[in-house]
């Protein structure tokens, strides 16, 4: 209870770790040496705000390295099993998480979900440690997955990088440096050659393929974003975190009406909580995520969460075309009918599975028709009463 409070009054606030940590301990002088070495510990892991990034401790069989990322569940550290030299990316549970009552459960899920695949486009787990409460109900410990380690960065990077540039001048090189790689390779790698939208469209395609796997493997990828796809130096794309997956034959960890992803990239079933997302709300997030990463902004903007839901849920993006005037004609018509395709407002209308997305990428790389059609000429008037 008191490394919870430690933890709430630093992480995020101005109150400097060290006053706070020492009004603890001279309120509960009882448990002030175990208080302190508490915070040590984690702070060695690198588990608390401002703690160092080249931790001394271990985590079950493995030597922690620098620090990777942090999400909103967990940090990342490159780590070395005993005995090995091949780096992994261990992710631990953060220091609050850990103790908060479902979140071992998800973390869990994440591994059996992960474990469930075997493809060139998803991350694989390689290990897992901590995972399984004590009998009491108390955390067994630290809670860690080892995944294979891969170099590169998300997508994410590469949208905040870029941010405010005109799409169509951007390159492969430019994707390349905002990964902000220790060494760039001499060559740009095949799928980070040419134009912006066709690198686009074939980052996006791979990451289709991979959910199509995971789909037919009974797995639902509930939070894809771009913070979610690693690009690597030699253009390979993986999605990354299964901690929100929906997985068939598993019972469901949340209640009717909890969201699970992140909003702006959210399909509108997910917002209204009603019904569980399937494969279809993962074909609307990609295809926001591919949105964002060909035109640089989202597909829906406003100034409060409120506000961007009721954008969401009334639909209708603008057409990149309309924000990509230096497109040729064909493949700004294909763009515009596929990601309209694939971010319908009702399920129904998107892309059946995400095979049939993949194929439609395929075809506007190779100038084939595709099969998604733009809003009729009635849809729109239908979409402009509803919002209005």
């Amino acid at each position: 209870a008191l490394v919870l409070r430690y933890i709430d009054r630093t992480d995020g606030t101005e109150e400097q770790p060290t006053e706070v940590l020492d009004r603890l301990c001279e309120e509960h002088p009882e448990m002030a040496d175990e208080l302190r070495a508490s915070v040590r510990v984690l702070g060695g892991m690198g588990m608390l705000d401002g703690s160092t990034d080249d931790p001394s401790d271990r985590v079950g069989p493995y030597r922690l390295g620098r620090r990777l990322g942090t999400g909103g569940m967990g940090v990342v550290h490159v780590a070395w099993r005993d005995g090995s030299d091949v780096p992994v990316a261990l992710k631990l549970l953060r220091a609050a998480q850990g103790l908060e009552p479902g979140v071992l459960e998800r973390f869990a899920r994440e591994v059996e979900a992960a474990s469930r695949l075997d493809h060139p486009g998803i991350v694989r787990v390689v290990d897992s440690g901590g995972l399984v409460r004590t009998e009491d109900g108390a955390p067994p410990g630290q809670p860690y997955v080892a995944l294979e380690f891969h170099g590169g960065g998300t997508l994410e990077r590469v949208t905040r990088a870029q941010a405010g540039r005109d799409p169509l001048t951007l390159t492969g090189a430019d994707l390349l440096a905002s990964l902000d790689l220790d060494a760039a390779p001499h060559a740009l790698p095949s799928p980070l050659r040419g134009e912006w939208w066709r690198i686009v469209v074939t980052l996006v395609r791979e990451v289709a393929v991979a959910l199509a796997h995971a789909h037919t493997r009974g797995v639902v990828h509930r939070d894809v974003k771009p913070s979610n796809v690693l690009v690597t130096p030699e253009g390979r794309v993986l999605l990354l975190d299964f901690g929100l997956a929906a997985l068939r034959g598993s019972s469901r960890l949340t209640a009717t009406g909890v969201q699970l992803g992140s909003l702006p990239y959210m399909a509108p079933e997910q917002i209204r909580g009603r019904t569980p997302a399937d494969a279809r709300a993962a074909i609307y997030s990609l295809a926001a995520t591919a949105y964002e990463l060909l035109t640089l902004r989202l597909p829906f903007i406003a100034d409060d969460p409120e506000k961007l839901g009721m954008k969401i849920l009334d639909g209708g993006i603008t057409p990149p075309s309309k924000l990509l005037r230096g497109l040729p004609a064909d493949v700004a018509l294909a763009l515009d009918a596929v990601l309209g395709c694939a971010m319908e407002r009702e399920p129904r209308h998107r892309y059946a599975s995400a095979e049939a997305f993949a194929a439609d990428l395929t075809s506007v790389l190779r100038g084939r028709p595709v099969a998604a059609r733009p809003p009729s000429t009635l849809a729109r008037p239908a979409r402009w009463v509803r919002r209005r």
